[in-house]
């Protein structure tokens, strides 16, 4: 088949062109994949039908090429979006393509094993065997095949296995998108042996950029366009399936708890992505982090129950908050077993992060916060990780208020370490004092505030500071000594558009 005898420009996309034209020159370069936008290649796959058109191309280009190992280097790399795709039916497609470079390629002769297994094989196999009660066990026992130290003996010879080994991680990471659980940790253990057997450049490469994308998936909110839904459709068996980037990218950070000293040599990935969900994920779904609203906007205050529930439809509901809440806290978990907290990439701006949630109402992420926090291992706070730990417990709140005593004459608190531990302790009692609890909270509010009466007056400033933080973004308090001044300031300063949050007022 030459160019000429391709279908008509008006029934192909400008990639499918591109594509058929790459197969058969000559002087192929991957340089005008590089720009091409994967609904572009997948628009190709939805012409193509049933997939055979494009198979038959490349299983003719083969007629018209000296090099097959030089094709499937530049193949790999054009279909590499497609190795870590939500869609089994896309990454069917790209094996089945690879696939056909076996007969020109050379294996090992293994004894006692099919010779047709090759790593296109294998993975073809796994993808084709569907994840239910009775065969997700067969699948993995396919994917182990090609776990890290297994995997060499399916490679074909003299080829770079750097590529191969990136695909099959890629294919790995794509089994989390399939949403049967029970698959989730097996898969786990496979992309640990890559994580500990490739070179730490490598392995980062693809992992750090699969997370990268999803994560840019999340913030741009893509689900599924028009070109993607109409694909879909050519897919019977997947077309009610619609991604789930938020669970996948759980799935991800789970995986980095398996392997943390690996993940804390590559900070420079890891702190933008912390500090990006933290602060534009977290904070707008968060009522607690709002520092000003703007009440010269369309809500009333007659309209108090639909003006709460349209806040919660624009920033809140686009992340979900419990998603993005268990999403923060996963991530750290991971950070909290660092070594060496200090040389984290952007330690400051993680730190008050760390600090910032310790006065978080959720006990989850108090508690993680705080783990973070005793990975600096100070020497004030560390003796007293216990008695910390039983103050976030909802179950042993009360009891550890009364053992944990600060007050003059009976202070667990040794006198060198006051200083630098009560910022801390303030923070959680804060957390504490927002958390929701319908049947218990006007005691528990009360037993918190017996306990602040032993603090002293310099410990009671900073759970003040805490306290009025809000008023910090409005008004310099340090200059309101007294009521009257604080009253004309109010008077010459207000600002509606910024001023305290309403839910905070009714507090």
């Amino acid at each position: 088949m030459n160019v000429n005898e391709m279908p008509s420009s008006s029934t192909r996309p400008s990639f499918y062109d591109a594509f058929v034209k790459w197969l058969y020159s000559s002087n192929r370069s991957i340089s005008m994949f590089e720009e091409a936008p994967l609904s572009d290649m997948l628009t190709c796959v939805q012409l193509l039908q049933d997939q055979q058109r494009l198979i038959d191309e490349v299983s003719r280009a083969f007629h018209s090429i000296d090099e097959p190992k030089t094709m499937l280097m530049e193949m790999i790399e054009i279909f590499q979006p497609c190795f870590c795709h939500p869609w089994s039916s896309i990454r069917r497609l790209s094996l089945n393509v690879l696939r056909l470079f076996d007969p020109h390629l050379s294996y090992i002769k293994l004894k006692n094993e099919d010779e047709s297994r090759t790593v296109f094989s294998i993975l073809l196999d796994a993808e084709n065997t569907p994840a239910t009660m009775d065969t997700y066990r067969q699948r993995v026992a396919i994917l182990r095949k090609l776990k890290y130290g297994s995997h060499s003996r399916y490679l074909p010879l003299n080829f770079s296995n750097e590529l191969l080994e990136n695909l099959i991680l890629r294919f790995y990471l794509a089994q989390l998108f399939d949403n049967f659980t029970l698959l989730w940790p097996m898969v786990a253990e496979l992309v640990e042996s890559y994580a500990y057997g490739l070179p730490i450049d490598q392995f980062w490469a693809e992992f750090g950029d699969v997370l990268l994308q999803v994560t840019r998936k999340i913030h741009s909110f893509e689900t599924l366009d028009q070109e993607s839904t109409q694909l879909m459709s050519q897919f019977e068996s997947e077309k009610q399936i619609v991604p789930d980037y938020f669970s996948f990218r759980l799935q991800l950070f789970k995986l980095l708890g398996g392997f943390t000293d690996v993940a804390e040599r590559r900070t420079k990935i890891l702190s933008p992505v912390l500090i990006d969900l933290y602060r534009d994920e977290f904070q707008p779904s968060d009522n607690s982090s709002q520092r000003t609203e703007d009440l010269t906007s369309n809500r009333n205050v007659e309209e108090a129950p639909e003006s709460v529930e349209a806040e919660n439809v624009q920033k809140p509901q686009r992340y979900g908050r419990k998603r993005t809440s268990k999403a923060l806290q996963l991530l750290l978990n991971v950070f909290a077993q660092f070594s060496s907290a200090k040389s984290v990439f952007r330690e400051s701006e993680i730190r008050e992060i760390y600090e910032e949630l310790l006065l978080s109402s959720e006990p989850e992420l108090q508690k993680a916060a705080l783990n973070c926090v005793f990975s600096y291992r100070f020497k004030f706070l560390t003796p007293y990780r216990e008695n910390f730990e039983n103050i976030i417990d909802e179950k042993k709140f009360r009891d550890e208020l009364v053992r944990f005593t600060i007050d003059e004459q009976n202070s667990v608190v040794e006198e060198e370490h006051r200083l630098e531990l009560m910022p801390f302790l303030m923070r959680l009692l804060y957390g504490k004092l927002q958390a929701h609890v319908a049947t218990r909270g006007q005691t528990k509010r009360a037993a918190i505030f017996r306990y602040l009466a032993s603090c002293r007056p310099s410990e009671l400033d900073v759970f003040f500071n805490v306290l009025f933080r809000s008023l910090s973004g409005i008004f310099d308090i340090s200059k309101l000594l007294n009521l009257s001044s604080f009253c004309e300031t109010i008077a010459n300063e207000y600002k509606p558009k910024q001023t305290i949050p309403l839910r905070k007022v009714q507090r």
